[in-house]
């Protein structure tokens, strides 16, 4: 049986230095004040730890996860990973990169894996517009200098 896999990914340059953003993006608890996305986050920002993720559901309700941070490098890359819905894993990677200029571009890519799921279209596109909010709140608050 073949599985279908969810692959997503998207990105924004942000007008400010790396380090700078790498600083608001490792403020995990803070994540709730400025993205619309998140309810709350718990969690040691660091290799091998363990998170308590509750976004806000499509549906309008909330929705958390428990994720482990499998990826870290200080100013550069983190990811986590944990069940996500449906007999899926998931694997969440946040990636800066310098732009020029003291710009950064920040990759974010997620893959799902494991299960057979209907409409797994609508879930990519869901996924996806969620990671495009996210990435504009993040452009905003960083720009504005907060």
């Amino acid at each position: 049986m073949q599985h279908e896999n969810i692959h997503i990914s998207t990105d924004v340059i942000i007008n400010a230095p790396r380090q700078i953003v790498w600083q608001v993006l490792s403020d995990l608890e803070k994540w709730p004040e400025w993205t619309s996305l998140m309810l709350s986050a718990k969690g040691t920002f660091k290799k091998r730890s363990q998170l308590i993720l509750e976004f806000v559901s499509p549906d309008g309700g909330s929705i958390v996860f428990e994720r482990t941070m499998f990826l870290f490098e200080e100013g550069k890359v983190f990811g986590w990973t944990g069940d996500a819905f449906a007999g899926l894993k998931d694997f969440h990677v946040f990636e800066l990169e310098d732009a020029g200029n003291s710009r950064t571009r920040l990759i974010q890519s997620d893959g799902l894996h494991g299960a057979d799921i209907p409409g797994v279209e609508e879930i990519e596109k869901q996924m996806l517009e969620g990671y495009k909010v996210f990435n504009q709140e993040l452009k905003q608050l960083v720009e504005s200098g907060i």
